[in-house]
Formats: C-alpha cells, sequence, structure tokens
C-alpha cells in the first residue's frame, strides 16, 4: 500500500516522542527474525536505496 506525504497530517502532539538513531543497524528482510508479518514500518526510497 502506498501512502501519498500530502496525506499524511500531524498527530496532534505538541512535542515530538521520537528520539534520534544515533547508530541503526540495517538488517536484510530475511534476515529480520525480531518482525512479524502484521508488523508495520514505513519505508523509504531514495535514489533506488530503500530502508524501512
Amino acid at each position: 500500500m502506498k501512502i501519498l506525504v500530502d496525506k499524511i497530517k500531524g498527530g496532534g502532539h505538541q512535542k515530538m516522542e521520537f528520539h534520534q538513531l544515533m547508530n541503526p543497524v540495517f538488517v536484510y528482510i530475511q534476515n529480520s527474525h525480531f518482525m512479524s508479518d502484521s508488523d508495520t514500518v514505513i519505508g523509504l526510497k531514495i535514489n533506488g536505496d530503500a530502508k524501512a
């Protein structure tokens, strides 16, 4: 499912509740045993490089 950026709306929070990831570790999907099929992620693709 694609979500268009112009359809994203703020949640009404006065303060950001997300903390910056200082040293993120990326794994290939086949090695992501901590994820389940029902988990929701946000995907981003820039210049052919995709992350979720």
